[in-house]
């Protein structure tokens, strides 16, 4: 998809996703935030699965996963920091 003359860059992208995929979960399982993980892992094995697992489908899996796992984090921090004031 992405190439210089005969090299593909999209395995390289791919693993950059899947890099930021994987220290995002990380973030939010060492915050304390585990059901935002899970629901991040279980969204990706959903859309990876519905995909059949090729990387261009898997690589929109780890961009949803990583756009409702941050909406998700923004959701908890807005509804926890309405209910203090």
């Amino acid at each position: 998809m992405f190439g210089i003359g005969h090299l593909d860059l999209m395995p390289f992208i791919y693993a950059i996703f899947l890099v930021w995929g994987a220290i995002s979960v990380w973030r939010k399982l060492t915050a304390g935030l585990i059901w935002i993980a899970i629901a991040e892992l279980g969204f990706f094995a959903l859309t990876f699965k519905m995909h059949g697992g090729t990387i261009p489908g898997s690589l929109a899996s780890v961009i949803a996963a990583i756009a409702i796992g941050a909406y998700l984090k923004r959701w908890n921090t807005r509804r926890f920091s309405a209910s203090k004031s």
